[in-house]
């Protein structure tokens, strides 16, 4: 999104966008910063509830078939929907390729079916596309050239993902609008009431169109669109320009992804990247719930305290909640996830706000793991109910051998502690000043 001009004739304007100045505290202005915004550009329709419950993409990738899907709907039925975590969500993987949005043959179930059985079985159904873009090797790119943005050199702006090249639908040209629009339609039709949009940016490719707009004003168009073609359908978006976005998602991933392929189980550095990139964009939680990607517990590549780690950060980020594995994991860490005192403080929509934000800071803007291996996180991480009555503070170690941290907490807090065996959360009294102590990777948690 680098390369629009604007070209004014005489007497011509344009209106740039505005300047916000915060003065205080950087937690508060951030936080008045984004309520702002919200106010400039609301949503037109009320936003829905986090999810809650099981995605597929970081255990199986691509590589997802109906019978797997199967056997992982039912262990989500008898594990996760007890307690309360009914979305189930197909995360790619499905599809023949891009821009032909149902199963393929070797997938082994058409969508309808599989989006019926769990629906009758009390799940969620929730499914994953890339709207705006479409393989280049779909009969439709060389049959209608003119539904996809191009260069100046008149050919077409394409994106290469890890193998596959795909191109850009053009939202100014009406058959490519209603290709997107049918494509949504009929999965709601099928039964998912919860879309996971990813790769949105392509939707804000620069280029020529049919009607000149800028990169920006196309993907705003596109998320018109799409929003009004399943007003009832819960989004969320991925791959996405931030400010642009808000407005028109009910959720947004705010970090990398927390697993490749290629090292598919957790790793301590992109857990703990993912937990940076929640807590220094909790203030976004005026637009969207937030999305850390899912609770990735499994291998002996992380300790049980890193298990621990990940579900108090997650939960903390009041956002989705979705668990990224079923019998893979142990029953101890699944147990962490399935705390009833946990769960107790996740999926509010109310990120906790760092209360050192700038005591951990570092000189690497980008801190993914696939470019840097560590990262300054803060360490005091608390959130409050929106009536004010409840809370929770995380207090973690990260990468310090030791860190000891001097809190003040309400009588009437307790500590949860991890459970050492399965079963339910400990809990014991914490009020008032006392100090914290932790090792390296811990972390401990209290609610009110």
């Amino acid at each position: 999104m680098t390369g629009d001009s604007l070209v004014l004739g005489p007497g011509e304007s344009r209106v740039l966008d505005g300047i916000f100045v915060g003065l205080g505290g950087i937690r508060a202005s951030m936080d008045d910063y984004t309520k702002y915004v919200a106010e400039l550009h609301p949503s037109p329709v009320a936003r829905k509830p986090a999810l809650g419950g099981w995605g597929s993409w970081s255990l199986y990738y691509v590589n997802i078939t109906a019978d797997a899907l199967r056997q992982e709907a039912d262990f989500a039925k008898a594990n996760y929907s007890p307690a309360g975590l009914d979305d189930f969500l197909l995360d790619d993987g499905y599809e023949t390729h891009w821009g032909s949005w149902s199963a393929s043959p070797m997938f082994g179930a058409d969508l309808d079916t599989l989006s019926q059985e769990q629906a009758t079985s009390g799940l969620r159904p929730a499914i994953w596309l890339a709207p705006f873009y479409i393989a280049i090797d779909d009969p439709s790119v060389t049959q209608h050239p003119d539904w996809f943005v191009h260069g100046t050199d008149k050919k077409l702006r394409t994106y290469n993902n890890v193998g596959g090249d795909y191109a850009a639908l053009d939202v100014t040209h009406p058959d490519a609008r209603a290709f997107v629009v049918k494509a949504a339609q009929q999965l709601r039709a099928w039964g998912f009431r919860t879309l996971k949009i990813d790769f949105l940016f392509g939707a804000a490719v620069e280029g020529v169109r049919q009607k000149p707009i800028t990169s920006l004003e196309s993907y705003s168009l596109w998320m018109k669109t799409l929003r009004e073609a399943v007003p009832d359908v819960l989004l969320v978006g991925c791959g996405a320009p931030i400010l642009p976005s808000v407005g028109w998602v009910d959720s947004r991933r705010v970090g990398s992804d927390i697993a490749f392929s290629v090292s598919p189980g957790p790793r301590y550095a992109f857990y703990a990247s993912a937990a940076r990139n929640a807590l220094f964009r909790a203030s976004t939680d005026a637009w969207w719930s937030l999305d850390p990607d899912v609770v990735l517990l499994r291998g002996d590549a992380i300790t049980d305290a890193d298990a621990w780690t990940i579900v108090v950060f997650s939960a903390l980020s009041g956002g989705n909640y979705l668990l990224g594995e079923g019998k893979q994991t142990s029953d101890l860490r699944r147990s962490m996830a399935l705390s009833r005192d946990i769960l107790a403080i996740a999926r509010d929509g109310i990120a906790a706000r760092a209360l050192d934000m700038a005591a951990a800071t570092d000189s690497k803007v980008y801190s993914t793991p696939l470019f840097v291996s560590t990262t300054a996180i803060p360490h005091l991480w608390k959130k409050t109910s929106a009536d004010g009555n409840h809370g929770a503070l995380g207090v973690f170690g990260w990468e310090l051998e030791r860190y000891v941290a001097q809190v003040e907490l309400p009588s009437g807090a307790q500590e949860l502690v991890a459970p050492s065996a399965p079963g339910p959360t400990q809990k014991g009294p914490a009020g008032g000043k006392r100090a914290v102590d932790l090792a390296q990777h811990s972390t401990r948690v209290f609610a009110w």
